[in-house]
């Protein structure tokens, strides 16, 4: 399809209206052709909304709700199924541009006002009007009602004398009113006066809703025995099987009982049939038959009973046309496997490929791999042990292809993209052939590196410390490889059969990752800058020959590269696998397509691009920086409840955030220290839910070790000469005291270790069983993880794992050499104790913090 249209704009939209209207199996393709046909088509989805907690798209509803703008429900909807309210009321009241509607019971008087724009209701009308509420006939005319055309009422004039009393004239008088059908026995007096009263009336259903089968199975051409003599040309009896039938929507190449009531009245005018004959060939059930979609009109009740495809639009679901039945409902699917329309579509097409025994072993793996994963959707993992494990589903053909057909398209989305919604938002599953390790990668990378490592080392010491993430090399990368990409020459060179240039094109998201990847692992200080701090003090050890470059960098390159070995022995375990998410990465991807993704996608009524949108962000943060931090530092701990009696001790202790318990409800407008321990906007709500749930249990205290006279304790008076502890002078000066939440503190730790253990245990271990089996039967990594993101890096040759031993012997060697050669009083064993603790709970925790972004 052509980027601009070539037809009149509002031609070919009609087009493509009608196309979906007409042969609803297509829709799914409409959807792919261009932007401008699903921008189109998408409203189409919406057209009519069926408020029924029964419905299998109401979740799709809700979702879309909160996804979408009113504005796109004003548009979009234009047919109201209404069983229950009591949750979207605001959703109603949004969809202004109603004009079809169907309801049990409620305020329709409410619905008159917000939906001034309806032609068609099926409705209650004494339910809806309390006799003290009810509408006069001086009231009607260019009221609420002035644009009714088409009305049901459900109301047995026959039976109830009320109703005829006050229904009659109210239907008399509203001013345009065209077509009325009226429910149950008729009574006749009740016909005449609406025969006469209503003037512009061309069309009177008697509606019932059991009738013999057999007079039903000879199809339209059945005439039923008259109700009297000389009946009113305009009276017509229709056979209804949906309650709602009356308010459907016009389609190409299908009639509602309203268009079929006048094709039978035009033929009473031409005497083709007796007019005190009525007769209406009744709808099956509420939708088509797929198999053959245009011959409705003529397919009998007993033939579409056969059909078992059956095509039902409510609300935001469409099914599809296709025999296969593969693509059931897209706002279904949206809704149970969190993705949206595109990534459906994909998976469907893709789907269609697979073989029976594919999708067995794919369901076995979902149920396996991901039964306690609460990241995966739940609504997949409820509909897989049904399939599996419920015998009673197999005696349901119906449920049980529908969720044959679910499981399907998971299955396709597990194999050529993420299962995890987030994931599939950020990281595509297709790979760009673009340079990677590039001159002015590698150039930008390394100066970043040097210049962003220098400031958080020196800035480490300082209180509140100042410090450059990597995300401050990733923007600053952007502008840095542009201007390089504009002056350095596209010279192609050849050495030893490689070629290569300063300048291989366009500035691309590989080369942007690599620099981020570097300033990732160079930005972060080394764990030993604390050690190194504590030995030097006169306040702690006062070893001044901690300050040795040899030690220094014996135990910072010893402590760092171990940390590499270990992570890159277990790669098997904490990078492959698809469960392992890591939310954290997930924001710096993000970051990148931001820079990148040139296209700007229209998102809930969103036109801002990605990059305008970070650069409202970047100035706004940049400018707010400055108050909390510096024109008014209070922002930062602000602490108001004790600006009320500052010299009150007990008020600080218990509201302070600095010394004391904190109990403050507005404790900070600075975005640093709300973001300290975990970082809302990457994390999971759950994740920082359950880190500060103790908190409601344990006051916030001091971590502070304090000697007998309330002082900070000074460990250099309890040590030796050797820096080991003295039990004289620690006598004579005075033992260690702790605040009672930070000796809680350090018993919790100890009780994480074996609870963090006993998690994976439980929970992962056939994550780590998988990744051992990888290990120990040294397969490929694609052979063991079938995951797209694992496929698309093995064009890349992995860096094997002797290497990561061998860099995690010699840190050992070197950290064992720094603790052996200078005074440390310390056995070198130590480095292989920590060592060994490390490999015990590096791939527990890791597990823990890739899938569930808790930190343990």
């Amino acid at each position: 399809m052509s980027p601009q249209p070539k037809l009149p704009f509002e031609l070919e939209r009609e087009i493509f209206e009608i196309a979906a209207s007409a042969h609803p199996g297509t829709v799914p393709v409409l959807l792919r052709v261009a932007r401008r046909s699903f921008e189109w088509i998408e409203p189409f989805l919406y057209r009519t909304i069926n408020l029924d907690n029964r419905s299998p798209s109401i979740d799709a509803l809700r979702r879309a709700r909160l996804s979408k703008p009113p504005t796109f429900f004003t548009g979009a909807v234009r047919r109201f199924v209404i069983m229950s309210t009591y949750e979207f009321a605001d959703l109603i009241a949004s969809c202004s541009g109603t004009t079809h509607l169907a309801m049990v019971s409620g305020d329709l008087n409410a619905y008159l006002t917000t939906m001034p724009r309806l032609v068609c209701i099926s409705a209650s009308l004494l339910d809806a009007f309390p006799p003290q509420h009810y509408p006069t006939s001086e009231s009607i005319p260019g009221s609420k009602f002035a644009h009714i055309t088409h009305l049901e009422v459900f109301e047995s004039l026959a039976e109830d004398n009320d109703a005829r009393t006050r229904l009659v004239p109210l239907l008399c008088t509203l001013p345009v009113l065209t077509h009325l059908a009226l429910n149950h026995t008729p009574y006749f007096p009740s016909l005449d006066a609406l025969l006469a009263g209503c003037l512009h009336l061309r069309v009177l259903c008697w509606l019932a809703n059991t009738v013999d089968k057999a007079r039903l199975h000879a199809g339209m051409l059945v005439a039923w025995p008259p109700f009297r003599e000389n009946l009113d040309h305009r009276v017509v009896m229709a056979v209804y099987s949906d309650w709602a039938e009356g308010t459907e929507l016009p389609h190409v190449g299908r009639r509602t009982y309203w268009d079929k009531a006048e094709a039978l009245i035009e033929r009473k005018l031409s005497g083709d049939v007796d007019t005190a004959h009525a007769r209406h060939r009744p709808h099956s059930r509420i939708g088509f038959s797929l198999r053959n979609t245009s011959s409705l009109d003529t397919m009998s009740l007993s033939e579409s009973e056969k059909d078992p495809i059956v095509k039902e639009k409510s609300e935001g679901s469409l099914h599809s046309e296709k025999s296969d039945g593969l693509l059931a409902d897209i706002a279904v699917l949206e809704a149970d496997i969190q993705a949206v329309s595109d990534d459906i579509l994909e998976a469907a097409e893709y789907a269609r490929t697979m073989s029976h025994e594919e999708i067995e072993a794919t369901i076995d793996r979902i149920l396996s791999e991901h039964g306690d994963d609460p990241n995966f959707p739940p609504a997949v993992l409820a509909a897989a042990r049904r399939y599996r494990y419920d015998e009673q589903l197999k005696t349901q053909p119906v449920e049980y292809k529908r969720l044959y057909d679910e499981l399907k398209v998971e299955a396709a989305m597990i194999k050529i993209n993420s299962p995890y919604l987030e994931v599939r938002a950020v990281v595509s599953n297709h790979d760009s052939d673009v340079p990677a390790g590039t001159f002015r990668a590698w150039i930008i990378g390394t100066i970043f590196v040097a210049v962003g490592a220098f400031i958080n080392q020196f800035f480490s010491i300082r209180f509140p410390g100042i410090g450059v993430g990597s995300n401050v090399a990733q923007v600053l990368a952007y502008p840095a490889a542009k201007l390089l990409e504009y002056v350095l020459p596209t010279t192609k060179y050849t050495t030893f059969g490689y070629t290569w240039s300063l300048n291989p094109g366009p500035f691309n998201p590989k080369e942007h990752m690599i620099i981020t990847i570097m300033a990732n692992a160079g930005f972060s200080t080394p764990y030993t800058t604390s050690i190194i701090w504590v030995q030097f003090l006169p306040l702690y050890f006062n070893q001044s020959w901690a300050t040795a470059f040899g030690y220094q960098i014996m135990t910072a390159l010893s402590t760092n590269f171990i940390g590499y070995g270990l992570a890159g022995l277990t790669r098997r375990f904490l990078v492959y696998p698809a469960r392992a998410v890591w939310y954290t990465n997930l924001s710096i991807i993000a970051l990148n397509r931001a820079f990148h993704h040139e296209k700007n996608t229209v998102a809930n009524g969103w036109r801002l691009s990605r990059m305008r949108w970070f650069l409202y962000c970047f100035c706004a943060m940049f400018v707010y920086f400055w108050f909390p931090n510096y024109i008014f530092q209070a922002l930062s701990y602000f602490n108001w409840i004790t600006w009320i009696d500052p010299n009150n001790v007990k008020l600080a202790g218990v509201t302070g955030s600095v010394s004391g318990l904190g109990l403050n409800p507005i404790p900070t407008f600075d975005w640093n220290q709300l973001v300290y321990a975990v970082d809302p906007l990457i994390f999971p709500f759950y994740a920082k839910h359950i880190q500060y749930l103790p908190w409601g249990y344990f006051p916030v205290n001091s971590n502070h070790v304090y000697d007998n006279t309330g002082a900070l304790y000074n460990v250099s008076r309890a040590v030796g000469s050797d820096t080991l502890l003295d039990a004289q002078l620690y006598d004579n000066y005075s033992p260690a005291y702790l605040a009672a939440s930070n000796i809680l503190i350090y018993g919790v730790f100890f009780a994480v270790y074996t609870a963090t253990l006993m998690h994976a245990m439980l929970y992962h271990r056939r994550d780590i069983w998988h990744g051992l089996r990888s290990v120990l039967s040294r397969r490929k990594t694609s052979d063991l993880h079938d995951d797209v993101h694992v496929r698309i890096m093995m064009k890349y040759k992995e860096v094997p794992e002797w290497q990561y031993l061998l860099i995690l012997l010699v840190a050992i060697g070197i950290g064992a050499a720094g603790i052996k050669v200078y005074p440390t009083e310390t056995n070198p064993a130590v480095v292989l104790y920590g060592v060994f603790l490390a490999a015990i709970f590096v791939v527990p925790i890791g597990i823990i913090l890739a899938s569930l972004a808790l930190f343990a």
